[in-house]
């Protein structure tokens, strides 16, 4: 799911469930979508990067 931090939790709409991620794009069941909110947090550099998978593996 996709929690907007500034979102009014009474009002919002349902959030996305997302399925898979890869870069800069969030994937839902029949939609590719862009998070343009990542770099807000710990997604600076996007999902699955070459490399900061086996590294975050190997610190785990």
């Amino acid at each position: 799911m996709i929690w907007y931090p500034y979102e009014q939790m009474k009002t919002m709409k349902a959030p996305y469930k997302i399925v898979n991620a890869e870069g800069v794009y969030l994937y839902t069941e029949g939609q590719k979508l862009i998070d343009s909110i990542s770099s807000w947090w710990s997604v600076i550099h996007g999902y699955k990067l070459p490399g900061t998978e086996s590294g975050h593996r190997n610190t785990a």
